[in-house]
């Protein structure tokens, strides 16, 4: 299965294009460029901040992405993440064990372009249930 994702690195960088070996204890995974197979990069978890699986990789510019989660009826506990570099998203977690590396949520906003992602908890400042 192909997943559309955007790898955001701690360094700010991004990566985007399809991934088919993501795995979440895997160390390395790799992102295909969705305009040419060709170009292939190996993304390493330990220096991810966190792995969007999108509906585009263009997203929407002009969406303001809603931190309600009071507005969204969604399985799992509401929580809020902050990044070391000062992004916060709020959203829902289902599976969140603090001794994990790592966890999946789901956004706030249900129109947001993401439909998960995957924090690592390394990139995070801090991590609060709402």
């Amino acid at each position: 299965m192909r997943n559309l994702v955007v790898a955001k690195n701690l360094d700010g960088t991004l990566v985007k294009g399809f991934t088919r070996d993501f795995m979440p204890r895997q160390e390395i995974f790799h992102i295909v460029d969705e305009h040419d197979p060709g170009i292939c990069q190996t993304i390493y978890m330990s220096k991810l901040k966190a792995l969007f699986f999108v509906r585009s990789t263009q997203g929407n510019r002009d969406h303001v992405e809603s931190l309600d989660v009071s507005k969204r009826k969604m399985y799992g506990k509401p929580i809020q993440v902050e990044f070391l570099d000062g992004e916060i998203i709020t959203g829902f977690t289902q599976a969140y064990r603090p001794k994990d590396k790592a966890f999946f949520m789901f956004p706030a906003d249900e129109k947001s372009n993401n439909e998960r992602i995957y924090v690592n908890r390394d990139a995070t400042r801090t991590i609060k249930f709402l």
